[in-house]
């Protein structure tokens, strides 16, 4: 009886393996792929986002350029100066033909300060932007601590201690050109009335075509 019963116990244990096998080899067969079709289903899937990825890149590119900037045209004009404490500044003027209106691009000491339409014909720099001359100028690095304090008070920086703004007169738009004349005023760390430096400095006069 007892051989019975273990003969039994062995028929038993080999149909449990027996369906486990069948039961798990099937999810099994179905999980596993050539090496070859995976390869290429992940070469397809890479290739797929690889797409999505420029054509991601190529809108924002679209979004941030400036429409109708025209710098390093030929029609351009420009001017450079030496400014105290700012060292050589340069000033690029273009016309945008779509709305006969003027672009700006401003550059202190190789750095890109500015470089928009212009609104009118007055424009400052921004407090961004002022920010960045303080890491960039080693006259105003110094200062850095105080601005960053006075911005923390008053959530901006006061034009009279640091403000560098560009201004055109004598404009005139006419059917073949844009004149004028550019100027540079700078009020550079002033405190108590005295300042680092104060200036309004001339790029000089200019005659762009507007066509």
């Amino acid at each position: 009886m007892k051989h019975l019963s273990a003969s039994l116990a062995v028929v038993a244990f080999c149909v449990i393996v027996s369906l486990a096998t069948s039961i798990y080899a099937v999810p099994i067969a179905i999980a596993q792929k050539p090496d070859s079709a995976a390869m290429a289903e992940r070469d397809y899937h890479r290739v797929g986002l690889a797409a999505k990825l420029a054509r991601l890149n190529n809108n924002n590119h679209k979004k941030i350029q400036l429409p109708a900037a025209r710098v390093g045209n030929e029609s351009d004009w420009s001017s450079c100066i030496d400014i105290p404490v700012l060292g050589e500044t340069c000033l690029v003027l273009y016309v945008i033909p779509e709305n006969l209106t003027l672009g700006a691009k401003l550059t202190i000491d190789n750095h890109t300060v500015l470089d928009e339409e212009l609104d009118g014909n007055h424009i400052c720099l921004s407090d961004t932007s002022l920010l960045s001359l303080l890491e960039l100028i080693p006259a105003l690095i110094p200062f850095k601590a105080i601005i960053d304090a006075i911005i923390k008070a008053d959530k901006y920086i006061p034009a009279h201690i640091l403000s560098i703004c560009l201004n055109l007169t004598n404009v005139v738009f006419n059917s073949t050109s844009v004149s004028g004349c550019a100027d540079l005023d700078s009020n550079i760390m002033c405190f108590e009335s005295k300042c680092l430096y104060s200036g309004d400095d001339s790029f000089g006069c200019f005659n762009i075509p507007t066509f």
